[in-house]
């Protein structure tokens, strides 16, 4: 059994075979994904703080 399903067995295969290329603005893409990952990890902890006090319901 193969650890892939068919759509990322089809991907990888494309993939291999030069038929797709990778993001040239793959750091750019990183960080703006990290900025929005702390941003919502800020948020959760609000949320929390908000509960804990009691100021939530």
């Amino acid at each position: 059994m193969s650890k892939w399903n068919k759509e990322e067995q089809d991907t990888l295969d494309a993939f291999d075979a030069g038929e797709l290329q990778r993001a040239t603005d793959v750091e750019d893409r990183n960080a703006k994904h990290q900025q929005y990952a702390e941003a919502m990890l800020k948020k959760d902890a609000s949320i929390l703080h908000k509960y804990v006090e009691g100021r939530l319901h």
